[in-house]
């Protein structure tokens, strides 16, 4: 194997762990917000804009061509 393939698994194994955590961490995110849908709907459905307005936002405040992905994906956590 030469040194670019394990550069690049390397790479990928270290996003990979990066999208899992973001993934689990999602996941509980939304499981707290369904619990709370009956017993307080007003905060669930103002969680709900915000989190809208936040993927909304994403591009609009990254119009330099500097912006990495990183900065990219901590934006919409």
């Amino acid at each position: 194997m030469n040194f670019t393939s394990k550069f690049i698994q390397a790479a990928f194994a270290i996003s990979f762990s990066k999208v899992e955590e973001i993934k689990n961490n999602r996941i509980k995110e939304l499981l707290e917000m369904k619990s709370k849908i009956k017993e307080d709907p007003v905060v669930v459905e103002n969680w709900f804009d915000n989190e809208i307005d936040k993927i909304s936002n994403v591009m609009e405040n990254n119009s330099s061509s500097s912006t990495d992905i990183e900065t990219l994906i901590n934006k919409i956590k």
